[in-house]
């Protein structure tokens, strides 16, 4: 990670942003007593999103079992869901429930 001072990030906040926004990449701005780093606010909104995911009971092993499922039954499923709903038939399963009963497992 970039450090600069604060008094060099004052002089340069404004490229600062633009660049922490274009490059991802955060940047440690050095004061006298303390520092703090800089991110961009997709970054930032990232972070929050991947915390949030984190705190929901039994969302990692969900997300694990997701992308070990192969592609062509998530589409299968996902198919017949649209097909559903262009139908007027509403599910309120998850995309796991969709699955089973599509693949019978």
């Amino acid at each position: 990670m970039k450090s600069i001072n604060i008094k060099n990030a004052e002089n340069n906040l404004y490229r600062i942003i633009e660049s922490v926004n274009k490059t991802h990449e955060p940047v440690c701005i050095t004061g006298e007593h303390s520092s703090a780093v800089l991110i961009g606010e997709d970054d930032w909104k990232s972070i929050e999103e991947t915390l949030h995911l984190a705190s929901v009971p039994g969302m990692r092993d969900s997300i694990i079992e997701g992308m070990d499922t192969p592609l062509s039954e998530m589409e299968e499923a996902v198919n017949e869901s649209i097909n559903d709903i262009k139908n007027g038939r509403f599910h309120t399963g998850s995309i796991e429930d969709h699955i089973k009963r599509i693949t019978g497992n």
